[in-house]
């Protein structure tokens, strides 16, 4: 293991930062009550687990997958007992990331709504993005001809980039950089340094994170959340057109537009209009109009 001198980005220090970004926390009274909230560290990893693996399931025996999630947090191991960190399922990631871009982002979307805090007066969100924007430039290990698949269309966009952008997406935004670690990181105790810093030891008491992540980012950032539509109706709409055979030769059937403006005329006026692009066959719509602006300034941190 080296000892880097610099903040690492890796498995363990990116569970670490979003764990930072969780939604607010059932109080411990009301979980000794039996009051779960389900935003616990180790459901947390695998939500962001079921990003890479779709039919990812945690294991059943509690006591281990809390210690395995400790550890990767921790940047103590590899991971190697997270099914979603094995080979077959991190290429068909990368595959899914490249060719499938909005059925990976649906799934960092469900994350996001699940278990992160967003739109809201403390402005986790923006906070985490500044967070990973500082990390990621301060990672001398990151080269910066290195590709981020941050875009809204799944594009990549360099390292040298990113320190010229103020406006980020959330989904495609977290979606770019997990892809970047899971892909690009599989030594996660590369980060231990990194984790040591920012969680000191307490003795026995729980590790909190108390990293300056984020500081060293003074520009404005605007961070924007894309509504995402599943529309089942659209999609078999869609399939039955489709398959509908013309009248003669099985050619789609094209109605005459000379016909249609000589027999009616329809004036319309069309204010701030709405247009869906469908992609692919999952019926995934966004919206141009989709994009919800929900802070503009940073946010500052949270006890965990």
């Amino acid at each position: 293991m080296s000892n880097f001198t610099y903040p690492v980005l890796c498995g363990g220090t990116f569970f670490t930062l979003v764990l930072e970004a969780r939604n607010q926390r059932t109080s411990r009274r009301s979980q000794y009550a039996g009051e779960l909230d389900g935003l616990s560290q180790p459901e947390t990893l695998a939500g962001l687990g079921s990003v890479v693996y779709p039919e990812y399931t945690a294991p059943k025996n509690k006591d281990t997958f809390s210690t395995n999630a400790s550890d990767y947090k921790s940047c103590e191991n590899n991971g190697t007992n997270l099914s979603f960190l094995f080979d077959h399922e991190v290429a068909a990631f990368d595959n899914r990331v490249k060719t499938q871009y909005l059925e990976a982002l649906k799934a960092m979307d469900d994350f996001i709504k699940r278990f992160l805090e967003i739109g809201t007066s403390t402005a986790r969100e923006v906070w985490l993005v500044r967070a990973f924007l500082d990390l990621i430039n301060a990672d001398q290990s990151i080269a910066d001809n290195q590709e981020f698949y941050i875009a809204e269309n799944g594009q990549g966009i360099t390292k040298a980039a990113l320190r010229g952008m103020s406006d980020f997406c959330l989904q495609t935004f977290l979606l770019g950089v997990w892809h970047f670690v899971i892909v690009n990181r599989q030594d996660n105790k590369v980060g231990k340094a990194t984790y040591d810093t920012w969680c000191p030891s307490r003795g026995r008491a729980e590790r909190k994170y108390t990293g300056p992540m984020g500081d060293g980012i003074t520009r404005p950032i605007n961070v924007t959340l894309l509504e995402m539509l599943t529309s089942e109706i659209e999609q078999e709409t869609a399939a039955a057109v489709e398959d509908e055979p013309s009248a003669e030769y099985g050619e789609a059937f094209v109605k005459d537009a000379t016909e249609d403006a000589s027999s009616k005329t329809t004036n319309q006026t069309v204010n701030n209009p709405s247009v869906f692009n469908q992609y692919g066959s999952n019926s995934i719509q966004i919206g141009s109009i989709g994009t919800i602006t929900i802070n503009n300034s940073g946010g500052g941190k949270s006890e965990q």
